[in-house]
């Protein structure tokens, strides 16, 4: 986040903002508001900051994370789909694969599917 020796405090709210999401991305009450009274600023300069320094929203650097998070779950085939959502903050399964599927393209069971098939191994 800071280069070349320089921090400012908008760096390093970004980053903390960026932490904490990574460190609280299976809550499903996770939303921007909660990361800015975390880090006890307001949710509009917060939303400035993150996106001026990593080019996303936070809400989309949520869930972005969150969908990063299940495709990894998922290809340890340990977990059904229904335990991945909520391990990733998704109260709902169905909207948990909508999301997925909207994300990566293809649906998390027919992902699963083709990870469990040897020669049709999908790389997303």
């Amino acid at each position: 986040v800071c280069g070349e020796g320089t921090c400012t405090r908008s760096n390093k709210i970004a980053a903390k903002a960026q932490d904490f999401i990574r460190t609280n991305y299976m809550d499903k009450n996770l939303s921007v508001e909660g990361v800015a009274r975390n880090l006890y600023i307001n949710a509009g300069y917060l939303r400035a900051v993150f996106k001026k320094e990593y080019g996303i929203t936070v809400s989309g650097y949520i869930f972005q994370t969150r969908m990063k998070k299940a495709r990894e779950i998922i290809l340890t085939g340990q977990f059904k789909l229904m335990a991945v959502s909520q391990m990733v903050g998704f109260g709902d399964a169905a909207y948990f694969s909508k999301c997925f599927k909207k994300y990566y393209g293809i649906s998390p069971s027919s992902f699963e599917n083709m990870q469990q098939e040897p020669e049709a191994s999908v790389d997303l």
